[in-house]
């Protein structure tokens, strides 16, 4: 998997693998929700990528972007601050929820060709 967004991490590389939060809702295919990512195992992935000189995420929302049968992107969403507090709150199903009817709703756009 390669970043896209924010620029700055543009052409990063994660694998594909249990080793990162991203890798493993592609690999199996449903979202995730972490609100203490301090105590993930993928820590070292995120420390190196996403903390760099930076507030540290504490919180983060994984949802797989799934288009015929196929995962074709993650949209993660990071919640930050020095310390849990800070951060905001915390995520819940409801977040996934939302992301799922928009996802949804996308999934049921046809592209129609003009003539």
């Amino acid at each position: 998997m390669e970043f896209i967004y924010p620029s700055q991490l543009k052409g990063n590389l994660l694998p594909i693998n249990n080793k990162s939060i991203a890798g493993s809702a592609v690999l199996n295919r449903r979202p995730y929700i972490s609100n203490n990512v301090r105590l993930e195992k993928s820590f070292i992935i995120f420390d190196w990528i996403m903390d760099r000189g930076s507030t540290p995420i504490q919180k983060i929302l994984s949802y797989p972007v799934i288009l015929t049968e196929k995962v074709i992107s993650v949209i993660q969403i990071t919640r930050r601050g020095d310390s849990f507090s800070e951060a905001g709150p915390d995520f819940e199903k409801s977040d996934l929820e939302k992301l799922g009817h928009i996802h949804n709703s996308f999934r049921s756009l046809q592209i129609v060709s003009s003539a």
